[in-house]
């Protein structure tokens, strides 16, 4: 089994070769179940895909999965993630469908500004959770080191 830093050295190298175009963190005002939280966010990347008239590829890690000493989250469960060729999303539409279900805080993607490394900073932990696609994606292999079995596709860098 590969040690925890060489899963993030290969999610990341993996991650940094597609056409990342944002970042973002998606909260709940409270308690949700982990079926609540994937049905919202799937139906969020559903509404942008229509809006943006492409399909489009996304990195999600789920935050907020330990609990305390008192058996209650420590704190609420939300995502941190990256939008893969998205390249004409307004920031302002994107936040603004997820406030049918939380707070959103969206953000165009810098290179070198560190969202894929705090993305994934608790993904690959005994406490996190994380899952990768979109129609984009389907015909990417995920490295191996990242214990991930199905097939994605990756952006054409023809396009």
């Amino acid at each position: 089994m590969p040690v925890l830093h060489e899963v993030r050295d290969a999610a990341t190298a993996f991650l940094k070769q597609l056409n990342i175009t944002h970042y973002f963190t998606l909260t709940y005002p409270g308690r949700t179940t982990f079926e609540y939280r994937c049905r919202a966010f799937l139906l969020w990347i559903d509404a942008i895909e229509w809006m943006q008239r492409r399909p489009l590829g996304w990195f999600r890690a789920d935050e907020g999965l330990y609990v305390s000493g008192l058996g209650r989250p420590t704190i609420s469960p939300h995502h941190h993630g990256l939008l893969i060729g998205a390249d004409h999303l307004s920031i302002r539409d994107a936040e603004s469908i997820w406030r049918a279900f939380g707070d959103a805080d969206v953000r165009r993607y810098e290179r070198d500004g560190g969202a894929v490394e705090y993305c994934q900073k608790h993904a690959f932990g005994p406490y996190g959770d994380w899952d990768i696609g979109g129609k984009l994606l389907s015909r990417v292999e995920i490295p191996s080191t990242l214990g991930y079995s199905r097939r994605h596709e990756v952006p054409n860098s023809q396009d």
